[in-house]
């Protein structure tokens, strides 16, 4: 036995009677982020957490804990919409998390306020960022060739990335492993995409 396996044997001897933890020993998340409660220092990036959370938890297959997650994002988010009316981030998160819960009028709402709040012609550094929030929306929105047009710009353009990639542009690399890219899948404007280098 190695002494990752019995650590993890460790771990869920100790926890067997401990509900927030699974078989594995590990916590559950659904558990804790139900309970959780925002931290008042973070802002309006306890919205945006609670959107990847709610990502995270559709993409597990838990569709009932996503909606819970992302309606919860959505009360931490709308809030600060009022102080913040042009904060881009803000908006993008907004759209998203409208997104998630299939909300497709205040999605695209939020995904158009976005790009005119930086339009690309302003800011070639920011502008295309507001561009791939545009691509993930319309694509989990059943809009393929918008989100096709979308991917094109984006890829054809060196920027700053939106999300919580550490500034990382969206690639064909990235697209290939991104979930939220999925319903494009079978399109093969968009699996040329994928297989395109960037320059």
């Amino acid at each position: 036995m190695t002494s990752q396996q019995r650590h993890t044997d460790e771990a869920y001897e100790q926890n067997q009677g401990d509900s927030s933890y699974d078989h594995c020993g590990t916590r559950n998340l659904r558990k804790q982020s139900k309970n959780a409660k925002p931290d008042p220092a973070l802002g309006y990036y306890n919205g945006e957490l609670r959107f990847w959370l709610g990502w995270a938890q559709e993409v597990a297959g838990d569709h009932a804990a996503a909606q819970e997650s992302w309606r919860q994002a959505r009360s931490e988010l709308d809030p600060f919409l009022k102080e913040q009316p042009e904060n881009y981030f803000l908006i993008g998160d907004l759209a998203l998390t409208n997104m998630g819960l299939n909300d497709k009028a205040a999605a695209f709402a939020f995904v158009e306020k976005g790009v005119t709040v930086v339009p690309l012609e302003k800011d070639a550094v920011d502008g295309p960022a507001r561009i791939e929030f545009l691509a993930r929306v319309v694509a989990q929105m059943g809009e393929l060739d918008r989100a096709i047009a979308a991917l094109q710009k984006v890829l054809s353009t060196p920027y700053a990335g939106p999300l919580a990639t550490q500034n990382v542009p969206l690639t064909s690399a990235l697209l290939r492993l991104d979930p939220m890219f999925d319903p494009l899948r079978n399109d093969p404007r968009f699996q040329k995409l994928c297989e395109e280098k960037q320059h």
